[in-house]
């Protein structure tokens, strides 16, 4: 009826009840990160509380709210996804060096306070905000109850997937093994227990999987590591498999307890000794629950997660080949979608990433895929992590602009990520001289060599340097570590600008360089690189130099590649990656038309001046 009161949208009145709150707890600011207790990169739902309070979806966002302002920080990936999906109340906050969460701390008036749920805020995040905000006297404020959950009406529940043993022939590396390994890192600590919070690191340190968080193979839980080489998992008991529950082998070092009764544990059985934490993962919360039964954090990066990150023989060997069946996936695909375009079809975007998933599930010890498909079609493909909606955001697949797709499977023998970007009708110059310098870039990571020891820092230049030399970048990083049958993104590795911990021998890391132009096109070649020994002439301070092996099987767009533009190095590079792809899907399918259709794409590339000259007039 006219002039009858509209009710208050969701996101709105969670906003207003949690400011009402703030006035109770008397905090001027109220910090909300995207997190679990765990610090998980991607959380279970029931811990989306940016998105509950912004409409905000992606995986990286911090939230800040004031009585008058409501802010929302996030990276490059997301600058233009963040404002179509945020509540008009809400301000994005372009996340970059100059432009952060502590720097506008800084400027709140003096004797300020900012509020955060200690559960959701790393031990080390809270002393960063806590330096930020010296200068102007203001203090971070613990406040236990949750201010987002107290007016989040739907909130689903905490999930409860089956915990089940990875075996060891996936694993390579028995329980006991890795338990003791623990064990002598505390003897040499001289600590009492280690402190394990990340969901990643309970889970390959204990050999189980869950899915409590889509698309990552893990559980809520957390792990007590005793010196006596013991091990207390805290997680809901009822979900644990009987096969977990019944084995010997963990009768002979687990205890298993309820996941609320982590925090009641510590005072059995820390109470005055010294415990070890990773304080890049690990919670305020936990923090003050120590401080409080007077045991000593020792912080200390997980000898968990420097283990986890180098692969031992097994798991290499199954990241290799897993990568050859979702090879076979992928090509058979990315064939599949050409037939279908040009067969004149309408074909949508969310109808071909259906089909994606057909081809996987076909694959052996395939468990589901590894993150939510990115896909974008000309302008959307522009969206760095674009992701098509039914009916809002889904787009025809045609011939006239880029194709991007970014994807990638959970199997039992590993994890994949793959982006290709193909075109189905006729390039113009300026998408095939971006799409020829990324590959540039993309081949300068795949070729690196470098002393054991460096950081993926050292390395991003090289992707980026082609591009750099026509006044082009892009705004992410160049790679992420990627865990054995976990996580996608795996810490702490990677390569970017960043600081970050060595990119050793035996680690997984994926090389995605990539250049967008709003409103026109994305593009980005993405392949997963195991980090091996380099065989070099010389062993300069008897150092071992190292380089990558390419473990996926693709190929890539030969009617996006400028010949001219490359190298005798870099075409050698491509005709024998494509050689290698051509003959390892080959002998795993008995799909003729699929080979035949891999042997026009593989088609080694020209290097005459001749050949380059009747490329470009083609």
């Amino acid at each position: 009826m006219k002039g009858t009161a509209q009710p208050m949208p969701a996101k709105e009145k969670i906003l207003a009840g949690v400011r009402e709150l703030m006035r109770r707890h008397s905090v001027d600011a109220y910090l909300v990160p995207q997190a679990d207790p765990h610090n998980s990169e991607y959380a279970p739902a029931a811990f989306a509380r940016v998105r509950a309070l912004s409409g905000f979806t992606g995986s990286a966002g911090t939230a800040i709210v004031t009585q008058t302002e409501a802010h929302l920080w996030t990276d490059a990936r997301y600058w233009l996804q963040a404002p179509q999906e945020m509540s008009p109340a809400w301000e994005l906050k372009k996340a970059s060096p100059t432009n952060t969460i502590h720097q506008w701390a800084e400027q709140l008036p003096e004797n300020s306070t900012i509020g955060v749920d200690p559960l959701v805020l790393s031990m080390q995040g809270h002393q960063k905000l806590q330096d930020a905000v010296k200068s102007n006297k203001a203090k971070v404020v613990p406040i236990r109850e949750n201010l987002v959950d107290v007016h989040w009406a739907d909130r689903p529940p905490l999930p409860t997937s089956e915990v089940y043993h990875l075996e060891d022939e996936f694993t390579g590396r028995p329980l006991a093994e890795k338990i003791a390994a623990v064990k002598e890192h505390l003897d040499k600590k001289k600590s009492s227990a280690l402190i394990v919070s990340a969901l990643d690191e309970v889970a390959w340190l204990l050999n189980l999987r869950g899915s409590d968080i889509p698309n990552t193979p893990v559980f809520l839980a957390y792990a007590l590591v005793t010196n006596e080489g013991k091990v207390t998992l805290f997680t809901q008991l009822s979900r644990v498999s009987r096969r977990v529950l019944d084995s010997e082998e963990y009768k002979a070092v687990v205890t298993f307890r309820e996941y609320g009764e982590f925090f009641d544990a510590f005072e059995q059985t820390l109470a005055g000794s010294r415990a070890l934490v990773d304080s890049a993962v690990t919670s305020w919360g936990v923090a003050q629950t120590l401080e409080a039964i007077k045991c000593e954090a020792l912080h200390d990066s997980s000898c968990v997660a420097s283990a986890k990150v180098k692969k031992n023989a097994v798991e290499q060997q199954g990241f290799i080949n897993c990568h050859v069946r979702d090879g076979v996936a992928l090509c058979t695909y990315l064939k599949w979608l050409e037939d279908t375009v040009a067969s004149g079809e309408k074909l949508m975007e969310i109808q071909a990433i259906s089909q994606l998933l057909k081809f996987r599930a076909q694959q052996k010890h395939f468990k589901g895929v590894s993150f939510e498909t990115i896909s974008g079609c000309g302008p959307t493909a522009a969206v760095i992590h674009n992701r098509p909606c039914l009916g809002t955001n889904d787009h025809v697949i045609g011939t006239d602009h880029i194709y991007l797709v970014d994807s990638g499977g959970q199997y039992k023998d590993g994890t994949t990520d793959v982006t290709r970007t193909v075109h189905f009708g006729t390039p113009n110059a300026r998408e095939i001289e971006a799409y020829t310098l990324v590959l540039k870039g993309s081949i300068g990571i795949a070729t690196a060599v470098w002393p054991d020891g460096a950081s993926g820092s050292a390395l991003d230049s090289l992707a980026r340097r082609a591009l750099w030399k026509h006044g082009l970048d892009f705004l992410h990083g160049t790679g992420h570590g990627v865990g054995h049958f976990l996580g996608v993104h795996e810490g702490p590795i990677g390569i970017s600008s960043r600081p970050t911990a060595p990119l050793g021998e035996g680690s997984v890391v994926s090389n995605e360089p990539g250049f967008y132009l709003d409103g026109a096109f994305g593009i980005r070649i993405e392949n997963l690189e195991l980090v091996v020994k380099a065989a070099t002439k010389y062993r300069f301070n008897d150092k071992q130099f190292l380089t990558m092996r390419t473990l996926t099987m693709a190929p890539l767009e030969p009617k996006l590649i400028d010949v001219s533009l490359l190298s005798e190095d870099e075409i050698t590079w491509v005709n024998t990656y494509h050689r290698t792809v051509l003959d390892t899907i080959s002998k795993n399918t008995e799909d003729a038309a699929l080979k035949k259709w891999l042997a026009a794409k593989c088609k080694p590339l020209a290097s005459d001046e001749s050949a380059k000259k009747r490329q470009r007039t083609q």
